[in-house]
């Protein structure tokens, strides 16, 4: 490779900084997406952010808003910790910016504690993002932002009024495989987790109207004979109706 390009490396990092981020959003605003679209996403995302990086007028407002596109990818293909660590960034590049910045900072953070299933967290968050909101001088940015929180709020909202939700973990020999054949009953790709190359893959599936299954090649995960993933937002009274006691395990520690 040639030590200097054939091209002005400035320019390139000022056209692909924004071409970069106005293609993810494009995907974002995309209703249906392949797997291979989410992993383009993502890929955009933060090719974005690299090329904000490396340029000399790169300022605190334009890495708020790079993370904060991160944190809704992260969001939306249902990784709640990289969305809680995406919003926990963007935030600290908004603390010195104005009110519509912050508000976002905290909206980002109330859809990431929704997606992990903390709606008190959320509803914590999400007022605070709305005393921004209120102190944001210019209409029309205050009605979007404004607009999203409100969206925001009737999620959570409709998540509190179910506590506990039960997703079925299926053994199969090809998760992948087994992932294209639910398509024909309306299951999507939302994630898949693989620990490192050649380990077994845990995928999740999903429909419009909000079934989701977990397709799984660990044989542990469904011993002896199957099991079940619980999403829950009241753990203690879940506790007591079973009278069990909840085992903290570190897969999602934070």
């Amino acid at each position: 490779m040639p030590s200097t390009p054939d091209f002005n490396l400035t320019s390139a990092h000022k056209y692909f900084a924004a071409y970069c981020f106005n293609k993810a959003w494009d995907l974002i605003e995309t209703k249906e997406r392949t797997a291979e679209e989410n992993r383009l996403m993502v890929a955009l995302n933060q090719a974005s952010i690299f090329h904000w990086l490396n340029r000399e007028d790169c300022t605190a407002q334009n890495m708020s808003v790079g993370f904060w596109q991160a944190s809704r990818i992260q969001a939306l293909l249902g990784v709640a910790d990289q969305a809680r660590r995406y919003a926990r960034t963007c935030l600290s590049y908004s603390h010195s910016l104005e009110p519509f910045f912050l508000g976002y900072a905290f909206e980002a953070l109330a859809r990431a504690e929704f997606i992990a299933g903390e709606s008190t967290k959320a509803s914590t968050y999400l007022e605070v993002a709305k005393s921004h909101a209120a102190c944001v001088e210019r209409p029309e940015d205050k009605e979007l932002l404004m607009r999203d929180l409100s969206d925001m709020g009737e999620c959570v909202s409709g998540k509190q009024s179910v506590p506990h939700q039960a997703i079925p973990i299926l053994l199969v020999g090809d998760a992948l495989a087994s992932a294209q054949w639910y398509q024909r009953l309306g299951f999507k790709e939302d994630w898949r987790h693989q620990y490192e190359a050649g380990f077994p893959w845990f995928v999740s599936i999903s429909t419009q109207a909000g079934a989701t299954l977990f397709l799984t090649e660990h044989r542990e995960d469904c011993s002896p004979k199957g099991s079940a993933f619980l999403v829950t937002n009241d753990l203690h009274s879940l506790e007591l109706s079973l009278n069990i006691a909840a085992e903290l395990m570190p897969w999602d520690v934070s």
